[in-house]
């Protein structure tokens, strides 16, 4: 079964159509403003902030996986380090037999 997946950008730009169209279609007229009429922007706001949300928190865990790369590289740096010391004095002991 395949998992149902919402894509954001898709819900971020129909939250600001929309809004745009309420607005559009409020200032020609075409209706006196009911109280469910009032709300739609807001939900259509909402809608865009969710969405804005949503984006952000995917960039902050690319930068989070991104940051937990970069600490095993330099640890995994530091050793290398280590292991070239150690190589560094066994070729000197052999350089001392030669």
């Amino acid at each position: 079964m395949r998992k149902f997946e919402i894509n954001w950008k898709i819900v971020f730009w129909t939250g600001v159509i929309v809004i745009f169209l309420w607005i559009l279609a409020k200032k020609a007229g075409l209706f006196n403003t009911p109280l469910i009429i009032e709300i739609i922007p807001y939900i259509g706001g909402i809608i865009v902030i969710l969405a804005i949300v949503k984006e952000m928190g995917k960039t902050i865990n690319k930068l989070d996986n991104t940051i937990s790369d970069i600490k095993e590289m330099k640890t995994e740096i530091k050793n290398i380090g280590c292991e070239l010391h150690n190589l560094d004095k066994r070729v000197a002991v052999l350089e001392t037999r030669i």
